[in-house]
Order: structure tokens, then C-alpha cells, then sequence
């Protein structure tokens, strides 16, 4: 159980608080160039390097980027919709285990079957936009629309948001 603690309070402390650079390489490569120098900033983190992934939470280099607010939230924001769904469904099947082993069968079929079918069609579609979003390579996708469309206007990640809203309209 200390074990299970321990790595707990380490992936609370990663994705819900502050990382904790438990590796100290990065996979990017660090520059130095003159130009970054000039204007302030000293180092410059190139790209990513090959086959290179972040053994435990987040790349160190994110806490160093100027978009690390907007990512950071995004990622709270999505996996806070995910653990949530998640909860609300083992609530509603435990509430079903209830309404069998108490013999409600009405609370049952109208109750939890209800429950579920709802929770899952709306927030479970939800969630797995969101993991689609995660797991697409945005970059490639776009590539490959803008060579087969080059008149168009390149194909960005959609907006879950949106998707919902427009679902609902």
C-alpha cells in the first residue's frame, strides 16, 4: 500500500500539481543560437528527438514553454472529464447492483438502464473525442488532406466543444 501511495502522490503531483523532473534529460534537443541570445532568451529547445519519450509524466520542456498555461489547463481540463465519467458510471452500476439485490426492478430498467444509455451516449461519445484528439497525429493529418486538397484551407483538430454543441442543435 506505501508503494501504491507513493506512486499515486507522484501522478497527482505530475498531472494535477507541479512536475517533478524526475528524469532530468529532455527529449528535445537544447540549442544555443546567437538569435536567441539577442533577444533575451539565451536557449533555444529544437525538435523532439527520435524514438525519444518521456519516461514518467510531462517533458520538463513544457514547463519552460510559452504556451505551458494553455497546455497544462487543456490537459487538467480533459482528464478531469475523463476520471468524472468514469466515477458517475460506477456510481450508476452500483446504484444497478443495489435496485437487483434489493429486487427493484422497476428502479432498475427505468432508473439505471435509463442512467447509463444517457451518460454513455452523450459523455462517453465525449470522452472518446477526447481520446481520439489525443492519439491522432494532427500534423500528419494535415499534410495528407493539404496533398490531396491543395486549394483548401489545411484541416485542423476539430473542437470538442463545438462537436457537442453542434450534436445537439
Amino acid at each position: 500500500m506505501g508503494l501504491f501511495a507513493t506512486f499515486c502522490g507522484f501522478i497527482y503531483n505530475e498531472f494535477s500539481s507541479l512536475g517533478t523532473m524526475t528524469f532530468a534529460q529532455s527529449c528535445y534537443q537544447k540549442r544555443d543560437y546567437e538569435k536567441a541570445k539577442e533577444a533575451g532568451g539565451g536557449v533555444y529547445w529544437g525538435h523532439q528527438k527520435a524514438d525519444c519519450v518521456y519516461p514518467f509524466g510531462f517533458d520538463p520542456v513544457w514547463f519552460r514553454a510559452s504556451q505551458e498555461i494553455m497546455f497544462f489547463n487543456s490537459f487538467k481540463m480533459k482528464i478531469s472529464v475523463l476520471f468524472g465519467v468514469a466515477q458517475m458510471l460506477l456510481g450508476t452500476t452500483l446504484k444497478g447492483f443495489n435496485a437487483i439485490y434489493f429486487n427493484r426492478k422497476l428502479e432498475f430498467v427505468f432508473v439505471v438502464i435509463a442512467q447509463i444509455v444517457l451518460m454513455v451516449s452523450l459523455f462517453g461519445f465525449m470522452n472518446l473525442l477526447i481520446v481520439i484528439k489525443w492519439t491522432t497525429d494532427w500534423e500528419a493529418e494535415q499534410k495528407a488532406y493539404h496533398h490531396d486538397h491543395p486549394k483548401l484551407p489545411l484541416k485542423r483538430a476539430p473542437s470538442i466543444i463545438t462537436t457537442m454543441i453542434e450534436m445537439f442543435i
